[in-house]
């Protein structure tokens, strides 16, 4: 599914290349999964809207 939708903003072009597509997922989960597992810190739909935009700017200044 992570896929698909990565996928889908390589073709709106809001990804520059499928490579930074493949990538998306695993930062993304990563990242909260460290959260949640390992530190124990709260979710919250701040802190998600924040790191998925983090990872697209990096994403699209990295891979361009």
């Amino acid at each position: 599914m992570m896929e698909a939708i990565a996928c889908r903003a390589v073709a709106r072009g809001e990804l520059p290349s499928a490579r930074a597509g493949a990538l998306l997922p695993e930062l993304l989960v990563g990242a909260i999964f460290m959260r949640a597992l390992v530190t124990g810190d709260p979710l919250d739909r701040a802190l998600l809207d924040g790191l998925v935009a983090h990872v697209v700017r990096s994403l699209g200044r990295d891979a361009s």
